[in-house]
């Protein structure tokens, strides 16, 4: 088992990663250091999500997606932050399905595959967004729908 001193420099070192790559694509209007903008949501347990608020106090991951394709990188992200950080209570991670358009009518059916798809002690680790999507899109410089 890693030391928590090896788990922090994963840590900086998945969270640089994650900005060199976002950067790769296109300068973000957010910048690193800056406060994350509220972002409300619902769990998929149901429960109001605003962010940062539900990661007050701990180091958080988001792992935003736009479209139905984003769910691979989404997946394969929490997948590794699971492995090299899922017993360290100082991080945690969301998973953002950020849902627009005409997809946002489908709300009740979208969420219930959601939930039938997500372990029940996952669920507090995904936030549904609908609606407000393009600031999103345009904060962090979203260029491929098949991009999270």
């Amino acid at each position: 088992m890693a030391t928590i001193t090896e788990q922090k420099a994963k840590l900086v070192s998945l969270v640089w990663f994650s900005a060199m790559t976002l950067m790769a694509g296109a300068a973000p209007n957010l910048k690193v250091g800056e406060t994350l903008p509220e972002l409300k949501g619902e769990f998929l347990t149901g429960r109001t999500a605003v962010l940062p608020t539900a990661a007050s106090g701990r180091v958080a991951l988001l792992l935003v997606g736009f479209s139905y394709d984003s769910r691979f990188q989404v997946e394969a992200w929490a997948k590794r932050f699971r492995a090299d950080f899922d017993k360290n209570p100082q991080v945690t991670f969301y998973e953002v399905p950020m849902i627009s358009g005409m997809a946002r009518m489908g709300k009740w059916f979208i969420d219930s595959g959601m939930r039938k798809g997500t372990p029940k002690a996952d669920q507090e680790n995904v936030i549904t967004v609908y609606g407000g999507v393009d600031p999103w899109k345009q904060r962090l410089g979203f260029k491929d729908a098949k991009h999270a």
